[in-house]
């Protein structure tokens, strides 16, 4: 899909006239917010995509902790056993 989307990309602007890089972050930003809308606003998702290959990854940070309250949010730290 990413070649997909790089033709794409390339053939918009060609045909625009608007600069690639332009074309790139208006996608991930509608992409990152489409993402963080399916995932109830959660503001610690993040989204790349490379210039290059178009490829698209979408990450989470988290917060190692002892104790969970938000599990949106934090992660338990794992002791190792005995």
């Amino acid at each position: 899909m990413s070649k997909e989307l790089c033709y794409v990309i390339e053939q918009i602007s060609r045909e625009k006239s608007i600069s690639r890089e332009v074309l790139i972050e208006t996608l991930r930003s509608a992409l990152l917010s489409a993402v963080r809308k399916k995932f109830g606003g959660r503001t610690n998702i993040d989204l790349t995509i490379d210039t290059k290959t178009c490829t698209i990854s979408v990450f989470e940070t988290k917060k190692i902790v002892t104790q969970v309250i938000n599990k949106d949010e934090k992660f338990p730290l794992m002791t190792p056993r005995k």
